[in-house]
């Protein structure tokens, strides 16, 4: 019964505006038969997301119901969690581990957190641009860095002359940018990006410029951000794709718009993804699972519960992100952001960046 809910989800989520009709089902409509006996024998694979449990537990639904696997989640309250991922080491306690952003995915694969991993299905599965050139994780799904506005308050030519987040520097939104706090994974990224496009000296320019437009604060999250934009001067921000198409539908939202640049080559691209740690004690049942999530009916799944693009070029894409699904086709690799991390948290010190 479990399985036929999900399914009938995942149907319902494809019809109704987060997927395309003519999608194949997520698990073969077969009657459901016993696991093989090895699968029965494995251990379940314990999983730590980064992001909590709440939008994966239909996807590891689906995953046991197909397979025959178990999983159990790596239970850490919410005050630990960034202890975690502040010192990697302690993630033996975890077989597979599910990171919110390409910064924490950088950051504990470089701390040792992460061993490489050799699946031709993966590597068949996501484009080289989005896995990890040591192979130590890949992504699963991925979202925009945009700029989102109030069309109340921004007229329609100054929208129209952001093509670029150095933009955002100009005289124009003096006291009228809102930003969330450089502690979000995306900002740090975002810099990187910068630092990425520009160099160092150029980027840290554009971020001093940008601190120069700062409203009155500096927001925790992107949903406190766009919560901000009903009860502020805010008037124009950046936040991620996936975050505004979640909190889209509520009153005090409704009326913001999203403002994607006309190159695709100007929009910094961050991902949810995964990787096998380095210590774990059920290596082969974590490889199994990373390569079910990169798949195409696991992948698409996993996605549309986050509201982002699939990793893999063949997974459908929900229908409300159609329009820019080719945004990931020719993105920068997410190797040359990641490499730059260290050099975006200098930057945003030396810049006074909150």
């Amino acid at each position: 019964m479990r399985v036929r809910c999900i399914l009938v989800l995942y149907a319902l989520c494809l019809a109704a505006g987060c997927g395309q009709d003519t999608a194949q089902p997520l698990v073969d409509a077969k009657p459901a038969v016993a696991p093989p006996p090895e699968a029965r024998a494995v251990g379940p694979v314990i999983v730590y997301a980064s992001s909590g449990q709440g939008q994966l537990f239909d996807v590891l639904e689906a995953f046991r119901a197909e397979t025959g696997a178990k999983y159990e989640f790596l239970d850490v309250p919410s005050a630990e969690s960034p202890i975690l991922l502040n010192t990697p080491r302690q993630l033996p306690k975890t077989d597979l581990f599910i990171a919110n952003s390409l910064a924490e995915l950088w950051t504990v694969a470089e701390d040792g957190g992460l061993r490489p991993t050799r699946s031709d299905s993966i590597n068949d599965n996501i484009p080289d641009s989005l896995r990890d050139p040591e192979s130590r994780w890949s992504a699963l799904s991925a979202r925009a860095r945009i700029v989102v506005y109030d069309p109340a308050l921004v007229s329609a030519e100054e929208i129209n002359g952001v093509q670029t987040y150095a933009a955002l520097g100009e005289s124009t939104w003096k006291d009228r940018l809102c930003v969330s706090s450089s502690r979000a994974a995306g900002n740090r990224s975002l810099v990187a990006f910068l630092i990425h496009q520009h160099g160092v000296s150029e980027a840290e320019a554009i971020v001093r410029r940008w601190r120069a437009n700062f409203g009155d604060s500096v927001y925790k999250s992107d949903a406190d951000l766009l919560e901000a934009f009903s009860s502020s001067g805010c008037a124009i921000g950046i936040v991620d794709s996936s975050i505004l198409q979640i909190s889209g539908s509520r009153s005090s939202q409704a009326g913001l718009a999203a403002h994607w640049f006309e190159n695709d080559d100007e929009i910094l691209i961050d991902v949810r993804g995964a990787g096998v740690s380095r210590h774990a004690a059920n290596p082969e049942a974590a490889v199994r699972l990373l390569e079910w999530l990169t798949a195409r009916d696991g992948n698409a799944l996993f996605a549309i519960r986050h509201a982002e693009y699939p990793a893999n070029a063949a997974s459908p894409v929900a229908s409300v992100l159609e329009p820019r699904a080719e945004i990931l086709r020719d993105t920068v690799a997410l190797s040359g952001i990641g490499f730059l991390q260290e050099d975006a948290v200098r930057l945003i010190e030396r810049a006074r960046y909150r």
